[in-house]
């Protein structure tokens, strides 16, 4: 404190400690702020890096497929579905194995009509006959 004019001015002892708290606050206050705003910025820096990486990762993607499709093309490939269901794409050498493969396990396991009918009316009469004989038995007991 000074004197001017036989007076004491300045700040007492409780108007400091006031006062350092009081722009002690608001310097914590504007620190909280300034954090806040830098972690938005590195949030939507980080992001904004994440959807370029995303966009050249979806582009090299449809630029791959693209080429694998004129490339198929190009050479003869042919669009084929497997077992499980997926589409795959098969050479042309490929493509005839598979066919021939197809052709065959198709001539092994096929009926004729005329020879499944004739195995159902078979199988009947075997029944028909067995079930004859197990009552003749239970009868003749």
């Amino acid at each position: 404190m000074r004197r001017l004019g036989g007076r004491n001015v300045g700040l007492s002892e409780q108007e400091r400690q006031a006062l350092v708290s009081e722009y002690l606050a608001e310097l914590e206050a504007e620190h909280d702020r300034r954090e806040e705003t830098a972690l938005v910025a590195r949030r939507t820096q980080v992001r904004s890096q994440e959807m370029e990486e995303q966009l050249r990762a979806e582009e090299a993607d449809r630029i791959r497929n693209e080429l694998r499709l004129r490339f198929y093309e190009q050479n003869g490939y042919q669009q084929s579905v497997d077992r499980t269901g997926r589409t795959v794409w098969l050479s042309p050498t490929e493509f005839s194995s598979r066919k021939r493969q197809k052709r065959k396990k198709s001539r092994r396991y096929k009926l004729d009509p005329r020879r499944a009918l004739r195995l159902r009316d078979v199988g009947l009469f075997v029944l028909m006959c067995a079930s004859a004989v197990i009552i003749g038995l239970m009868l003749a007991n």
